[in-house]
């Protein structure tokens, strides 16, 4: 593999992985979907993915001023919403 796909390769799983499904489905519907369904859709992926243990880990990392860990792991179990 040439050095800088190995860099971004490493680059990426270090990120929030999770996320990266969530937001490539917003991205592929965006311009087909009306503002206020797009809207809806963020908001759902938002609550999906405050539930898992990365979003926690970034939280955590921030206020204590360190780099995040962050894992791929989902929560063990999505809180209820109204």
């Amino acid at each position: 593999m040439p050095p800088a796909a190995l860099r971004t390769a490493r680059r990426l799983a270090d990120m929030p992985t999770q996320a990266f499904p969530q937001l490539r489905r917003l991205l592929d519907g965006a311009f087909a979907t009306p503002l206020p369904a797009q809207l809806e859709l963020e908001r759902a992926a938002q609550r999906t993915l405050t539930d898992t243990h990365d979003y926690k880990e970034g939280v955590e990392a921030f206020l204590e001023k360190r780099a995040p860990r962050f894992t791929g792991r989902p929560a063990p179990q999505a809180r209820a919403r109204l």
